[in-house]
């Protein structure tokens, strides 16, 4: 724990320096509180970077998350960020320090190379790909609505991404795959009852349109994942096998039926995740509120996690999410913040 205690204040002292370098000084630490802190002996210190770590079987892995735009920051009045009372989330641009996203991994990059690479040795950063053109974006990102856009070969961004991680080359889809990326169909008793049960009801499951390998071990012990609001998503994400189209209207009968779902299943937790919807005012914010207080109605005390999209980042429609006050929020799409990961991995 010394030397995993030792790593995290290398990890601060890491974002404290690049914060410099950033045009942002006096950053520091907050006795007590990990992270990287603006003006930490003030009136009202301020959290522009979160540090997290975990161990698992006697090693530790590490990342931090860097706020750089203030768009997200709203959001954090709906919570309690970090579990703090009292103690406000900044960015870079909140600080008045307008810096690109390209600028601040350069920086923290740089950084990072000087405070652990050997001396004289080259670096090698496993980095994402910055060019982007409107060919790369889904229609709704360029601004053509949803349309019927179906993409017929691998983007070129995607391409891009695998060419510089030394993919060039890979199996043709009619080569047998290997036993041990194979994934056992294993349709129990259980799994037969589940599935009659989604079908009965007209429901749609993340494990079914992402195509995840694990349905078998989920739906054999019980447990699926319900997504509301279609099958058809209004964005094009290149890691996302769900269905990119126009979608269907709103079936208002949806929230009733998830909760009978969840009452003939014998859930005691629920998971509600949702294809985006931007081509409705609020995202389909109203489709989550509706859903969790059908389950509660129908199931009193069962648990209600949601896995919201970003609902184009309308504060209202976020609100409307909110005021329905889920157990558990998560988010499925996170922009304009700097995410970099250290961490030590077996492959």
């Amino acid at each position: 724990m010394a030397d995993t205690a030792a790593y995290v204040a290398e990890v601060e002292q890491l974002v404290i320096d690049s914060l410099a370098d950033l045009g942002l000084p006096g950053c520091g630490r907050l006795p007590g509180f990990p992270g990287v802190w603006v003006d930490p002996n003030g009136v009202l210190p301020r959290k522009i970077a979160a540090v997290g770590v975990r161990l698992v079987r006697g090693r530790s892995m590490h990342g931090f998350a860097l706020n750089v735009t203030d768009a997200p920051l709203a959001m954090f009045a709906s919570i309690l960020p970090c579990g703090l009372s009292g103690r406000p989330v900044t960015s870079l641009s909140t600080e008045g320090v307008t810096r690109s996203m390209h600028e601040v991994v350069d920086a923290l990059a740089a950084r990072a190379a000087t405070l652990w690479a050997a001396p004289g040795t080259a670096v090698d950063r496993a980095d994402v790909v910055w060019r982007l053109s409107s060919a790369d974006l889904a229609p709704f990102s360029r601004g053509e609505g949803p349309g019927e856009h179906v993409r017929p070969t691998t983007s070129v961004r995607l391409r891009g991404r695998l060419a510089e991680a030394g993919v060039t080359e890979g199996l043709s889809i009619a080569t047998r795959k290997p036993e041990w990326l194979r994934v056992p169909l294993r349709t129990g008793p259980e799994f037969l009852r589940l599935k009659n049960v989604m079908r009965k009801l007209d429901l749609v499951t993340v494990c079914e349109e992402a195509g995840c390998p694990n349905i078998f071990d989920c739906w054999n012990d019980g447990t699926a994942t319900f997504m509301i609001n279609g099958e058809r998503c209004t964005r094009a994400c290149g890691f996302c096998l769900v269905d990119t189209s126009k979608p269907l209207p709103l079936d208002r009968g949806e929230p009733l039926r998830v909760a009978d779902a969840v009452a003939q299943m014998g859930l005691r937790y629920a998971v509600i995740t949702a294809v985006a919807r931007d081509d409705l005012a609020d995202g389909g914010a109203a489709a989550f509120s509706a859903t969790i207080a059908a389950i509660r109605e129908r199931v009193p005390g069962c648990g209600v996690e949601v896995l919201i999209p970003d609902c184009k980042g309308d504060a209202e429609a976020l609100g409307v999410i909110f005021a329905a006050q889920p157990d558990v929020l998560n988010h499925l799409i996170l922009s304009s913040w700097c995410l970099l990961h250290f961490q030590e991995s077996r492959w």
